[in-house]
């Protein structure tokens, strides 16, 4: 390891095992050959027998080594490895410290247009990742991360009635494991890989071996989208991780145009280890080091990613280094548009001086969230965004289940939170700067918990709060504002509430604001169509399917099996229309593997037909029948006129190539049989 140096006192080495970061399980020790045993087992034996291809071993087994006299080198490495890693999670602790009390919030000026990136400026493969934590750290975290690998607490908690599990399910495997997987269309070099199974890359997944740099390479591959890049959606990438522990020590950053995916039928677990230096065990951004400063990817602008599918343990991350807390989050999602998390664990230390955060948002422009649970931890979700769509989030045990530094429209919808100090606190940030402009929480359950929402409702920088359909049980005050009680809470439904502006239609100018102070109710309960409801009397939401259940037979590819390219020159009107007819008159799903789907007329999709993407495949009209404004034409016709049934579309985008003046990319015809049997998740329109 380079620039280790072996420390002279055996008591160290003594101390290196028995006051190591321990969870459930300890290694019995009865005298120094039991010590010396352990520690050349598990640094030298773990990865006799598997060592996966393309990982590098941290110390090479050389004949020279083997035959030292005092083989104690070896536990003062792992000495001297801790006290490098203590250092690195004192100063990245500062730094997410700083983070978290001053985040970046947009301030919407023109800056000078970023430098193009030329292929040499991307980020190489062989250094993926975080750039700014040195090899020597990355060295030891790897050492430490292996060596303490076997006492993590492997137990996942017991959350309690009511709140998701993410189950093993019958059989395991996933369908993405089984289908043919597309290619780039355009732009792309020859052999380019849409698809990466991070095992490939040589991941293990067996909870001992640290898989860190192997994810990042799966991610990064390929001259991708990284640093002095910007953005790109020449060359996407789904990042598969098969079942399995994924031991880390780093962050795994995210590179643009990237979805990370586990396994629907049995999620992997991303587990951070004791050594983790980082700011999120997976980020979607990255701050550069130096006199420039600045980030990877300019955050309004980063789009297309999605994550979901995992369990992210952090259990093992210390809380507090040196008297500051360390601040680590389990996701750094600071993103924009096209962008989603979906059915994640997030597993937080439940210490009384926790300082982990499960999602750190500083900034960003709009995106998509849902399923997603939170157990322990200072802060579940600590948010600031705009425009942003949230439902299904469940909290357990956190201090503060949400937190918004700065918010402009967000909607939460369907959280559960039980058992935290705090529900929301919207109240941060007002009075100085950007504080919460607006949330509404709806559908949503607060238990056992002392205090429903604390806001900031009148004066400077004020929140506009709306509250419909809340429940609480065992919560004595429901809403504050400064700190004084506005709205009592105790065991009740609150069917809707609000404060901030109200607009008035009666002015002789037009719409005015007009300011309801200190928790004014604007209005009482409010009927709702019944159409728009679930059994329960929630509006009807449902998350987006991942045939979880569904085998890879159960698929029918578009390009193997109905004869579509997708290459984005080649016309795929007719292989299209005749492999959605026949995926639904057999009751498969029509699969189209990445690429751009070109079509010169009218596609049908008939009554249902379910349609998956692999990431955002692209379905583009283009030719003369698209081109007349005063004769538009439909791309895409989803159903007949007075059709009932059902249609699922999903992970595709729809868009033109010009001159398309008379393109209409969708009419959508078809009734839905049944609450939520016709729907579309994941897709976008794109017209240039």
């Amino acid at each position: 390891m380079r620039g280790l140096s072996y420390l002279p006192l055996f008591l160290s080495l003594f101390s290196a095992v028995h006051s190591a970061t321990t969870y459930d399980k300890r290694v019995v020790i009865e005298d120094n050959a039991d010590l010396e045993a352990h520690l050349n087992k598990r640094v030298f034996g773990a990865h006799d027998d598997h060592f996966p291809e393309g990982h590098d071993r941290l110390y090479p087994r050389d004949d020279a080594y083997n035959h030292l006299k005092d083989k104690r080198a070896v536990p003062l490495e792992v000495e001297a490895a801790r006290n490098i890693i203590k250092q690195a999670q004192v100063a990245q602790a500062k730094k997410n410290r700083n983070r978290f009390r001053n985040p970046i919030r947009p301030t919407f000026e023109l800056r000078p247009p970023r430098k193009a990136a030329k292929s040499s400026q991307r980020v190489a493969s062989s250094s993926a990742g975080d750039p700014s934590i040195s090899e020597e750290v990355t060295d030891a975290a790897k050492l430490i991360a292996e060596f303490e690998a076997p006492t993590y607490n492997e137990t996942l908690p017991d959350l309690g009635p009511g709140f998701p599990k993410l189950e093993k399910r019958q059989g395991g495997a996933f369908w993405m494991e089984g289908v043919s997987h597309g290619a780039v269309a355009i732009g792309g070099s020859a052999g380019y890989q849409v698809f990466r199974n991070v095992k490939d890359f040589g991941a293990v997944g067996d909870g001992r071996t640290d898989d860190t740099a192997a994810i990042n390479l799966a991610i990064s591959s390929g001259d991708r989208c990284g640093n002095n890049c910007g953005s790109s959606t020449v060359k996407p990438a789904l990042v598969y991780f098969p079942s399995g522990t994924y031991l880390v020590s780093k962050s795994l950053v995210g590179y643009y145009n990237t979805q990370m995916v586990g396994n629907a039928a049995n999620p992997p677990i991303i587990r951070a280890a004791s050594s983790f230096v980082g700011l999120g065990v997976i980020s979607s951004n990255v701050y550069v080091e130096g006199a420039d400063g600045g980030q990877w990817y300019i955050n309004q602008n980063n789009f297309m990613r999605q994550v979901r599918n995992f369990i992210i343990d952090m259990r093992a991350i210390p809380n507090v280094m040196e008297g500051q807390g360390v601040r680590p989050a389990g996701i750094h999602w600071q993103v924009a548009q096209a962008t989603s998390l979906q059915n994640i664990q997030i597993i937080m230390s439940s210490r009384a001086d926790t300082t982990h955060l499960g999602i750190f948002m500083e900034n960003g422009s709009g995106g998509f969230m849902s399923d997603v649970t939170f157990s322990g931890g200072a802060i579940g979700a600590y948010l600031g965004n705009q425009q942003y769509t949230i439902r299904k989030f469940s909290f357990t045990g956190c201090k503060i289940a949400v937190e918004t530094h700065w918010n402009w429209v967000f909607s939460a919808k369907s959280f559960l939170i039980n058992n935290c100090q705090l529900g929301f606190n919207i109240s941060a940030g007002a009075g100085n700067g950007q504080g919460t402009g607006s949330i509404t929480i709806m559908d949503t359950i607060i238990l056992n918990t002392p205090k429903g929402i604390a806001s900031f409702l009148s004066g400077t920088n004020r929140t506009s709060l709306i509250v419909d359909n809340l429940k609480l049980i065992n919560v004595p005050i429901a809403v504050t504002s400064n700190g004084a009680t506005v709205l009592p809470g105790g065991t009740t439904v609150i069917d809707s509430w609000g404060a901030g502006i109200a607009y008035d239609d009666s002015d002789s100018i037009g719409y005015r604001g007009k300011a309801q102070q200190g928790g004014t109710v604007l209005f009482g309960n409010i009927a709702k169509p019944a159409e728009l409801l679930d059994e329960n009397g929630n509006w009807f939401e449902r998350s987006k399917p991942q045939y979880a259940d569904v085998p890879a037979s159960g698929f029918y590819d578009v390009k193997a099996r109905g004869g579509a390219r997708g290459n984005g020159r080649s016309d795929d009107t007719a292989a299209l229309n005749n492999a959605l007819a026949a995926a639904t008159a057999a009751g498969q799903i029509a699969y189209f593997p990445h690429g751009i789907y070109l079509v010169t007329d009218t596609v049908f999709i008939p009554p249902g037909a379910k349609l998956v993407g692999e990431v955002w495949s692209q379905i583009q009209a283009s030719g003369g029948r698209f081109n007349d404004a005063a004769n538009p034409r439909v791309m895409l016709r989803v159903g007949n006129p007075g059709d009932v049934g059902s249609v699922e579309i999903q992970d595709l985008i729809f868009g033109v190539k010009a001159p398309t003046a008379g393109a209409i990319l969708m009419e959508w015809n078809i009734k839905a049989s049944a609450k939520g049997s016709a729907g579309i998740w994941g897709r976008s329109l794109l017209v240039t």
